[in-house]
């Protein structure tokens, strides 16, 4: 079952199962499966308002997604790589205040 659902404006939706695995559907139909490169168990999911996809995972990492044009890619201030929160094990949710993100 999903654990965590989240759709933009375009008809995407990101799924969480309960097994941590991140899947991505489109108008109702699965599109494709995100994996993480170590295998790291995903724990939550989140569209913002542009239509950038947050993942968190089971270990603190924020992997974020474009998915725009169905190209995928990792990207934080244009670096291609997750990054870690240290004081956080476990994200379960994102806010979005004001452009900024709070796992």
């Amino acid at each position: 079952y999903a654990q965590s659902v989240s759709a933009d404006e375009k008809g995407n939706v990101a799924a969480v199962t309960a097994e941590g695995r991140l899947y991505i559907l489109n108008n109702g139909r699965l599109d494709y499966e995100i994996v993480s490169d170590n295998n790291i168990l995903f724990s939550t999911c989140s569209f913002d308002n542009k239509g950038i996809l947050y993942a968190g995972t089971v270990d603190g990492t924020v992997v974020i997604y474009d998915i725009n044009n169905k190209t995928l890619f990792m990207y934080i201030n244009s670096l291609s790589v997750p990054f870690l929160c240290n004081i956080i094990s476990n994200i379960l949710s994102f806010i979005f205040i004001k452009g900024r993100i709070f796992p």
